[in-house]
């Protein structure tokens, strides 16, 4: 169901055009695609996209060095987190405590596989997080591994989600720039 600025919602199949001209490209029980105005974009549940013009923006995130570490205040579907920003971890990885604490059916939801570590080989779970924020800057269907153990201690903000943003380092900060 598609509702366009607080109007009554709207039942849509995929293909179909509602209100305001939004084009249902694909869903799932999660997330669906949507085209505005020409443009492809996905939102997740219970979020709002606006067909109004708007300026273009930028938002940043703005992580202090820590002992030649970035550890960084987030959240991961809503629920509070702390990120170590991690170029090396290819994906946003985090152990099966983590995961449950944020409700994460990962053994369920999940598909498995094995991934070599610094410990050695463990499985882990592929999921999609609906939205994942630091800062100003907050990213939806973002691609993140559960490892079913203990590590890593802290939850790893990898490229799945950096390789969306821009990056600078400079005197300490690392800031993070989404750019619209």
């Amino acid at each position: 169901m598609i509702s366009v600025n607080g109007q009554p919602g709207q039942l849509m199949r995929v293909g179909d055009t509602g209100p305001n001209g939004i084009k249902l490209l694909s869903a799932t029980s999660r997330i669906a695609t949507v085209e505005v105005a020409g443009e492809s974009m996905e939102i997740g549940l219970s979020q709002t996209v606006s067909t109004r013009f708007a300026q273009p923006q930028t938002r940043y995130a703005n992580i202090a060095r820590v002992n030649a570490h970035y550890p960084a205040m987030g959240s991961i579907n809503g629920l509070p987190v702390r990120f170590l920003v991690d170029t090396g971890a290819t994906i946003i990885a985090m152990n099966r405590q983590h995961a449950k604490r944020l409700g994460i059916q990962f053994r369920l939801e999940g598909t498995p596989g094995k991934v070599a570590t610094a410990s050695g080989v463990a499985t882990y779970y592929s999921v999609t997080l609906d939205r994942v924020k630091v800062g100003e800057i907050e990213l939806t269907g973002v691609e993140a591994g559960v490892l079913d153990g203990d590590s890593p201690d802290m939850i790893l903000l990898g490229m799945s989600f950096l390789k969306r943003l821009e990056m600078v380092e400079k005197d300490g900060v690392l800031q993070l720039i989404q750019r619209f």
